[in-house]
């Protein structure tokens, strides 16, 4: 009798053994910490998000804030006062940074990156509409370069904002393993100083919400022979940007009473100039020059090689506007030439340089071309210009 129920206490023990064992045969799988919700800042303190907050473009005002009404979470948030630079019509832009290595956290990586989430209270006590989107490179201490540009449009009170990460436009200007910062963009009150009719905003709760599949960090360009940018196909707005107040947009040549260049569509530039003397930029990326007949080209084939854009000067009171096109290469802000054309009033005014005569000045130009620059001069008035057609013309 002590024999079977020795054999059955042995049995017992078997069975109760055997899920502990089949358990720690496998554990559960560790979290992927790139897969990991980044909350990046919340506001309850001076070193949370403040410390690292850059502004730019003669901004206003950043402060803490801890009225509670202003606050979404926790104790405090962050109090914007956003004037820009009077006279001078510059945007009010700052950025909160994805790496520090001051307190030791680097976000770059947007490889798994769904959206950014951001609380904002509108305390203007009307619909406003403000812009963010991501920090692609800071290409100097006064200057970014922005992709993934969101219109966030806010009621009085307070916002739950959304960023949706699209990664073939991220790719356009940037690298999605490698997001410098989360940007806000306000409009310029025209104000000397920050006052009472301020428009003011407060901001909380900046996070980075992730998901569970990689997005693709490469772009190809649908590109015909010899074309830079036509603005015929749906990528192409995407493609140029502006750091200055310029609203850009493409658009149906017709609708603006005027025959395009080239096919139906073109890039119309509204800018409301001040007379401040300042030049407004506008930039083609650089990964799309790099994907053009430009890059590789030889210095032979540059002999007979032309780089080409028309321009149309939509406004009367100013029949000619100096246009001027500078050139760079990779990872290089600065231009190394700058070359023009005039804009006439009611006509397209056709630019053209000799590639060749590009080289002559930089001769690594066709082996590491960088993006391309617009430039025209600050002036009094609400001005429209039309662009249409960048492209590269071979003549025998």
């Amino acid at each position: 009798m002590k024999a079977i129920k020795s054999i059955l206490i042995a049995i017992l023990s078997a069975v109760c053994v055997l899920p502990a064992a089949a358990c720690a045969q496998d554990p559960a799988p560790a979290p992927d910490p790139a897969k990991e919700d980044v909350f990046l800042a919340g506001f309850e303190n001076w070193e949370d998000g403040f410390q690292l907050a850059r502004i730019f473009d003669g901004f206003g005002r950043v402060s803490f804030n801890t009225d509670s009404q202003y606050v979404k979470t926790g104790s405090g948030s962050c109090r914007l006062d956003p004037i820009g630079y009077a006279g001078a019509n510059t945007i009010p832009f700052m950025y909160f940074p994805t790496v520090s290595q001051l307190f030791g956290f680097d976000y770059s990586d947007f490889t798994y990156a769904d959206y950014v989430s951001v609380e904002v209270y509108n305390a203007c006590g009307e619909e406003k509409t403000i812009r963010a989107g991501l920090v692609a490179n800071v290409t100097s201490i006064s200057a970014v370069d922005r992709v993934n540009d969101t219109e966030l449009i806010l009621q009085p009170g307070w916002n739950t904002c959304y960023i949706n990460i699209d990664p073939g436009i991220v790719a356009i200007g940037g690298d999605i393993t490698d997001i410098q910062g989360i940007y806000f963009m306000f409009d310029n009150c025209g104000e000397m100083d920050v006052t009472e009719s301020t428009p003011k905003y407060y901001l909380d709760d900046i996070s980075i919400i992730k998901k569970d599949e990689p997005s693709d960090a490469d772009i190809t360009f649908s590109l015909d022979p010899y074309e830079i940018c036509n603005f015929e196909k749906a990528y192409q707005k995407y493609t140029i940007s502006t750091e200055a107040d310029v609203d850009l947009s493409v658009v149906n040549a017709a609708e603006y009473g005027i025959a395009a260049a080239s096919g139906n569509k073109v890039l119309r530039a509204l800018f409301h100039g001040t007379d401040s003397g300042y030049w407004k930029t506008i930039k083609i990326a650089e990964k799309l020059v790099q994907s053009t007949a430009i890059a590789g080209m030889t210095p032979e084939q540059a002999e007979n090689a032309y780089l080409c854009f028309d321009v149309y000067n939509n406004y009367a009171e100013t029949p000619s506007i100096r246009i001027c096109l500078d050139y760079t290469t990779s990872g290089n802000p600065s231009s190394f030439l700058s070359t023009g054309v005039d804009a006439i009033y009611g006509e397209w005014a056709a630019y053209e340089y000799c590639l060749a005569d590009v080289l002559a000045v930089n001769g690594d130009y066709l082996e590491n071309p960088g993006a391309l620059l617009i430039f025209f001069k600050d002036i009094a008035g609400e001005r429209e210009l039309f662009f249409d057609n960048f492209r590269i013309e071979i003549r025998n």
